[in-house]
């Protein structure tokens, strides 16, 4: 039979303080930063100012794209109605007398 008493003990001072932990594993080195999130991070901070881009892009593209729909249903209209025809045209009278 093994007598597990009979082995000295491993006793590791954790920090300043006087505590000790029974234990031969204590890694007390341990790293506090990762590097894949170091990575991403300066990816992240890298890529901010191309995602504020990108967004003001496609505001001004989907605002273009709205207004060009609008344009098309008033055309549409006003080639049914001629009241609406004769004030686009009116319109377009003002703005060149300008």
């Amino acid at each position: 039979m093994i007598d597990l008493l009979s082995k000295p003990l491993h006793w590791v001072q954790l920090g300043k303080a006087k505590e000790f932990a029974m234990s031969s594993f204590v890694i007390p080195h341990f790293p506090t930063r990762h590097p894949g999130l170091e990575r991403l991070a300066r990816f992240a901070r890298w890529t901010a100012p191309l995602r504020k881009s990108l967004a003001q892009t496609y505001s001004r593209w989907q605002a273009t794209r709205q207004a060009a729909a609008h344009d098309a249903r008033l055309w549409e209209h006003a080639l049914q109605d001629a009241r609406v025809m004769a004030d686009i045209s009116a319109a377009m009278n003002r703005r060149i007398a300008k």
